[in-house]
């Protein structure tokens, strides 16, 4: 196909334009094709072209500016540098200057990134600059290198300033440089909402080296770190109006000659929930956070620590300021953990008081956190963001130590909070940590926290020791058919069966024989309608033919099969009853199902007739023995009914006195020959009477003895 001009395109649109009429506004979405940053020649038209025929980043934003109405641009994996060099209001040189409702998306803040590169003195200007009420929307992008320029309002926001409304997710905006005040964003006026957003590596003279404004301020669930407020706020300065900040970490930022080396407060009411303040640091005032607002403000659920200022190295409250501080941590900052009044909330650790009064109740002071140092870990949602958290120790005072009332349903990371437990490991349902990171709950002790957990265990297991915590344990999380449940608690192993759903969580019956997804073993059943002869399902939702098939089942004799579909018939039918009745002829006894079960015929190679070969690929893991089902729930490679330790790996079957229990099963190791040994799954497994246990670390489990049992049926 021929490809068609910039001007061929110009001169049909003018055709259509005297035919048609004027193309009406509205909602459009725009692919840029070139990552130059070549002007659109005619935005008027909107048709997003260059000279050249195609579209840019700084074409699409033109075509959208004129554009009335709501307008997307996407933009795929690559760099977008800035280069044409200007200062007017069009977006047509300089900065991006945003005049409508505009999204711009990428593929992610890593794979997709706007560039405005800087040398010496000589700048492209900030990225974006959002104007007169209008609204930006950033998705999946990086936003890195804007330079404001260096007088009045071009001094503030370094990569984005906004008069309007900005709304951020899934962002990075780092080395940006304000002469002004912030250095990443700036919001004049209007409204700001970042959420997943990392601002890194900023710098504002004027303070607020992330972000400074006022208006309306929300972070959430994002990252802001070493960025240098130099006036004041080396991450976050507000001005006023109200801030919110929540599910955040403020790490490692400063303020070289002003107050709030993490978060500066000057006007506006704060509100902070679940923020890890650390590593900040001010040359004067509130190493971690600086109140100097008149109107008031609270905190819940912070970890202030190993901040530095003159003054108040953790927090600083001025005078004139009310700031409520409840759940938290203040403790181990250089220049006194507080200066100030925490207001009445209660339920603070702070280690040092001096110079700091704190009411309520519920208060831990003169003690240490036990907190670990500073960790990168990922958040709840596993979707590859992470933040930076300060762990409680084993022993620390903080653990269950919050108000259950004021308890936030979540932490920084996202985890569920409230629930602990003691240190007798009894389970506190309305018990919280004090901190922005709660403590996860691993009952089962396989180092898998239960809310992460593919086989969790009740939380009464907490208490229950090393029986119940051994039942669920599944450190590897081996999920071998791939659905919500692990191996240890599927009772449908092998079928890969759904969890609830979060959205109906009663309805939820795909093949509808009303047994819901998670305990359906036979997903997909398809029953006709209530008749005398339907087979209906069992607790697990399957027929009597799906749990006893008439072949490829795991049978070996027709004798096994019978015995299985008396026992499922037992499971739906009544003794007694018609249905029981027709059943037993229709399944049992018809003459269709006369071979049903029946050994495979016997052939070289495989001598115990299961169809599976000893030299085969893969080969029978059980020569000697019937195991259509190649069962091996070890997994070394020895089959369930051959293993002699079937509850742990053990390759080689090692059985250095050859009583029939493998050696890592075995609790004595050295009984004679000859003497009957126990198999009762006990302390005492392979042990003979009278003989002393010589092998302590043969730990028969709880969940060796179920598999143990599952071959004696």
């Amino acid at each position: 196909m021929a490809r068609i001009g910039r001007w061929q395109r110009a001169a049909v649109a003018a055709v259509l334009v005297a035919v048609l009429g004027p193309r009406p506004g509205g909602a459009a979405t725009y692919v840029v094709d070139s990552s130059t940053d070549e002007a659109d020649v005619a935005p008027a038209d909107l048709v997003c072209a260059t000279q050249f025929g195609t579209c840019t980043l700084r074409a699409a934003v033109q075509t959208a500016n004129a554009n009335p109405g709501p307008d997307t641009i996407e933009l795929d994996f690559r760099t977008f540098t800035l280069t044409k060099l200007g200062a007017e209001d069009a977006a047509v040189t300089g900065d991006l200057d945003v005049l409508e409702a505009v999204a711009v998306e990428g593929r992610g803040p890593t794979a997709t990134v706007i560039d405005a590169p800087t040398a010496n003195e000589t700048s492209i200007g900030r990225i974006f600059d959002v104007r007169g009420g209008a609204v930006l929307t950033l998705k999946g992008l990086g936003v890195r290198n804007g330079r404001a320029g260096k007088d009045g309002a071009l001094a503030d926001g370094g990569c984005i300033r906004v008069d309007g409304g900005l709304v951020a997710s899934d962002v990075v905006v780092e080395g940006c440089d304000a002469p002004g005040r912030g250095g990443g964003v700036f919001l004049a006026a209007g409204t700001l909402d970042l959420t997943a957003a990392a601002l890194r590596k900023n710098v504002a003279a004027g303070g607020g080296g992330g972000l400074a404004g006022s208006g309306t301020l929300a972070v959430a669930d994002s990252v802001l770190a070493e960025n240098d407020g130099a006036d004041g706020g080396g991450a976050i300065r507000c001005l006023g109006g109200t801030l919110r900040v929540e599910r955040t970490a403020v790490v490692n930022n400063k303020a070289t000659r002003g107050n709030g080396g993490g978060i500066g407060v000057t006007g506006g009411a704060a509100t902070v929930v679940n923020v890890t303040l650390s590593g900040n640091t001010a040359s004067s005032r509130g190493g971690g956070l600086f109140l100097g607002s008149p109107e008031a403000g609270s905190a819940n659920h912070l970890t202030v620590t190993r901040n530095t200022a003159a003054e108040g190295g953790g927090l600083f409250v001025s005078s004139t300021s009310t700031f409520t501080v409840g759940n938290s941590i203040v403790a181990g900052n250089t220049g006194g953990d507080c200066r100030g009044a925490l207001g009445e909330a209660g339920f603070v650790l702070l280690e040092t008081a001096a110079n700091c009064t704190v009411g309520g109740s519920g208060n831990v002071t003169g003690r240490s956190p036990g907190l670990a140092d500073l960790a990168e870990v990922p958040v709840a949602a596993r979707n590859g963001r992470t933040s930076f958290v300060h762990a409680l120790g084993e022993d620390s005072p903080a653990r269950n130590a919050g108000r259950p009332a004021a308890c936030d349903p979540v932490d920084q990371l996202g985890e569920p909070r409230p629930g602990g437990v003691d240190a007798k490991g009894n389970f506190l349902p309305d018990a919280c940590d004090l901190g922005a990171v709660e403590t996860l709950l691993d009952c089962d002790r396989d180092t898998v926290a239960d809310a992460h957990d593919n086989c969790p265990p009740p939380s009464s297991c907490c208490a229950k020791g090393a029986a119940c915590a051994d039942r669920f344990a599944n450190r590897d999380q081996a999920n071998a058919d791939g659905d919500d449940f692990g191996d240890e608690c599927d009772q449908c192993a092998g079928v890969a069966n759904a969890a609830l759903s979060a959205t109906d969580p009663k309805g939820n019956d795909e093949d509808g024989d009303f047994v819901l997804n998670p305990d359906d073993c036979c997903p997909g059943t398809e029953l006709p309608a209530v008749t005398s002869d339907r087979l209906p399902v069992d607790a697990r939702g399957c027929t009597v033919t799906q749990t006893c098939p008439c072949q490829g089942g795991p049978f070996c004799s027709r004798k096994a099969w019978r015995k299985c579909v008396k026992r499922s018939i037992d499971a739906v039918a009544p003794v007694g009853s018609a249905l029981r009745d027709t059943l037993l002829e229709t399944v049992l006894n018809a003459a269709a199902n006369a071979s049903c079960g029946q050994r495979k015929r016997r052939r070289r190679g495989d001598r115990d007739g299961d169809g599976w070969f000893t030299n085969g690929t893969p080969p029978d893991n059980c020569p000697t023995m019937c195991n259509p089902t190649q069962k091996d729930t070890d997994g070394d490679g020895i089959g369930q009914l051959c293993d002699n330790c079937p509850g742990a790996a053990n390759p080689n079957q090692g059985d250095d006195d050859h009583d029939g229990i493998g050696n890592l099963c075995d609790h004595c190791l050295h009984t004679p020959r000859g003497k009957s040994v126990s198999f009762g799954g006990g302390k005492r497994h392979g042990c003979s009477e009278g003989d002393s246990e010589d092998n302590p670390a043969a730990k028969f489990s709880v969940k060796q003895r179920r598999k143990m049992r599952e071959l004696e049926r």
